[in-house]
């Protein structure tokens, strides 16, 4: 028996793998042309590890059930009839969350019934067949046994596809020594799509970033710091250059970080820094440049993209089903993971003798919002509940990703993607605890300038947008920063005047005293804000750059039906000056808006004060001809296959 049972073992695990080869070629092949079958290779075989023990499992079952079978007929039936289920099981689970209304549903209902009798009819074929044992009784219990397991395993592949609504229910490493180092070290983070007006730490009534409190309690908060553009790249471009999109010009004609640029982490190379990143986002990676200045960069390509391809098996949905909060965000991936990775790499990697400047991009309030329990569930409200947990479903997210403007959702389900918007913060905020006080165990974090910022924010509602497209109106641009260090920047001070991320280049070369060289310092448009002790340049004029979007139009179409199609015909441009926001439109038509009295841009004054509204005008190209001129952008080739996957996921690209 022992011998059957190793035999049994071995062959299903062999079914399972080739089971889960053959999903992953069907799920992961038809790719766009560009992209090559090379690259899920890594995917293939998470594949085939993930179906392999499922398929020892039922071939074991069967093995027990089939005991009463010469040698040779076990060795041809046992494999047979672990395909026939596992076929059986996981086709159900296609055919009924891909094509069935739902679970309870008489359709639904009538092809589970079916299908099970005709999983019953194919093993019984195989079954029937000469080699069973003399002794008949065995063979008819055995028969009895597996049409119990049978009736029972039809009940869980029927309610498995309406399981998740059903279990909703309510809602460091070893100490080091610091090292003394000349100079600060430097620790600068993005949280990705994060809006100021939502932390509270900025006011917010939720109380999303109590860690962020206790930071901006020890050092500089800036209330209004305004990204250059609402999306990542050009933003990210800004913070590592000091310069606007129309001197760097990075963006989507353009996508990546010009070689010839100055970058702060080779400024801090230079000056002996070890410099290392870890970047949850495909923008800012080796492949858009900008790992240039950096000892170690870690961008988590290749595990968001076997990730990615795996998240597609039907194994893991059927996963998704019981543990619905697990697979995003949590120990196993966002900020949980690259918190690791940044624990590993002080660890293994730190120099002690050196001063470090360590970049961390954390992605985790993107959407799909889904942090890990019980975070996701910390804000959503009773009334919400039900649709909070439909809106952590693929196909729910897909459906809200590319809903076109403007967008008339019902007030519930803005408040649901509001609730786990803010539950993704409230998890964010987690993790920076988790890094402060790592870094605080290590004896490093009272010596190290603490940065954090955003690249740009999010619509919830406003002006009937969802995301961070088709827009620079305030909640796309207006981006929390704090900096903290000790003897430099005073405790709880608050700064209310106009700031933005170019401020943020000169002012950390200004606080760990590195010179900038005078050909950068020429065209920075951007000034340190570090003075007695922190000094604002009275009457600032900030811009905000969004190039026209038409090339999300075709992959809106494939989805859905655009009944108005100028949003994505109009290319974008924003002035801050004093309490005035003025927006040019590439369509010809301008906006005018008075923050003071109006802070949610709901009265757009252009036609009713024109002459403002050309003073705005007229400040802004003059601003946009006075900013220092840049070489014309490096030649640039197409971004590579997995980038593009990786960024069309996103939804970022075609």
């Amino acid at each position: 028996m022992v011998k059957r049972l190793i035999f049994a073992a071995g062959a299903g695990g062999v079914v399972g793998a080739a089971c889960g080869l053959a999903e992953a070629i069907v799920a992961f092949l038809p790719q766009p042309a560009e992209e090559t079958w090379l690259a899920e290779l890594p995917a293939f075989a998470v594949a085939m590890a993930i179906y392999a023990p499922i398929g020892m499992v039922v071939a074991l079952v069967w093995a027990a059930l089939l005991g009463g079978i010469d040698a040779r007929s076990f060795s041809r039936r046992v494999p047979a009839v672990t395909a026939l289920a596992m076929l059986w099981l996981f086709g159900g689970v296609a055919v009924n969350r891909s094509f069935l209304p739902s679970a309870t549903h008489p359709l639904s209902i009538a092809f589970t019934l079916l299908w099970t009798v005709a999983l019953l009819w194919a093993i019984h074929r195989v079954w029937a067949r000469p080699g069973a044992s003399p002794a008949g009784e065995d063979v008819r219990l055995g028969r009895v046994a597996f049409a119990l397991l049978a009736t029972a395993l039809a009940g869980v592949l029927l309610v498995l596809p309406s399981m998740r609504a059903d279990l909703r229910g309510p809602a460091g490493g070893t100490q080091t020594a610091g090292g003394e180092a000349k100079r600060p070290n430097v620790l600068l983070i993005v949280l990705d799509t994060v809006r100021a007006d939502h932390l509270s730490v900025y006011g917010y009534a939720r109380a999303t970033t109590p860690g962020l409190e206790r930071l901006a309690r020890e050092g500089v908060t800036f209330e209004q710091a305004l990204a250059p553009a609402p999306w990542t790249l050009p933003s990210h471009a800004t913070l590592f250059t000091g310069l606007y999109p129309v001197q760097h010009h990075a963006g989507r004609f353009h996508p990546r970080l010009d070689e010839h640029l100055t970058t702060l982490p080779e400024l801090l190379h230079a000056q002996g820094y070890q410099t290392v990143a870890f970047s949850n986002n495909t923008w800012v990676s080796r492949a858009t440049n900008f790992h240039q200045g950096f000892d170690d960069f870690e961008d988590f390509r290749g595990i968001w993209r076997v990730w990615r391809s795996a998240s597609r098996l039907l194994a893991v949905q059927v996963y998704r089903i019981f543990r619905p909060t697990q697979l995003h965000g949590d120990r196993s991936g966002g900020a949980g993971v690259t918190n690791r990775a940044i624990r590993h790499w002080f660890n293994a990697k730190h120099d002690p003798g050196r001063p470090f400047f360590l970049f961390i991009n954390y992605l985790d309030a993107h959407f799909p919002y889904h942090a890990p329990d019980p975070y996701w569930r910390k804000f959503v409200e009773p009334a919400h509940q039900a649709l909070a947990t439909h809106l952590l479903d693929e196909k729910a997210q897909d459906e809200a990703d590319y809903t076109p403007p403007p967008i008339n959702w019902e007030a519930q389900k803005w408040g649901a993607l509001t609730d786990l918007y803010d539950g993704e913060l409230f998890y964010l905020d987690a993790m920076l605890t988790e890094l402060f006080d790592d870094l605080r165990q290590r004896g490093l974090y009272d010596n190290t300038l603490v940065v954090v910022t955003s690249d740009h924010g999010e619509h919830l509602g406003e002006h009937d947008l969802f995301l961070h497209r088709f827009s620079v109106y305030e909640p796309t641009l207006r981006i929390p920063l704090l900096m903290r260090l000790p003897g430099r920047l005073p405790a709880g001070l608050r700064v209310s005047d106009w700031v933005g991320l170019p401020d943020v280049f000169p002012t950390v070369l200004k606080l760990v005293s590195v010179e900038t060289p005078a050909d950068v310092q020429a065209v920075l448009p951007g000034r340190s804000l570090v003075g007695s002790p922190v000094a604002v340049p009275p009457g600032r004029m900030l811009l905000g750059d969004y190039e026209v979007p038409d090339n999300l139009l075709p992959r809106y179409r494939q989805k859905t039906t655009v009944t108005d199609e100028s949003y994505f015909r109009r290319g974008l441009r924003s002035l801050h000056y004093g309490n005035w926001k003025f927006i040019r439109g590439t369509d010809g038509r301008n906006e005018l808006y008075d923050l003071d009295r109006d802070p949610s841009e709901k009265n757009d004054l252009a036609q009713q004060a024109p002459e403002q509204a050309q003073a705005m005008e007229a400040r802004l190209q003059g601003l946009l001809e006075s900013v220092p001129k840049m070489r014309d952008a490096e030649a640039a080739g197409e971004l590579d296959a997995e980038t593009k996957a990786q960024l069309r996921a996103l939804g970022y690209i075609e």
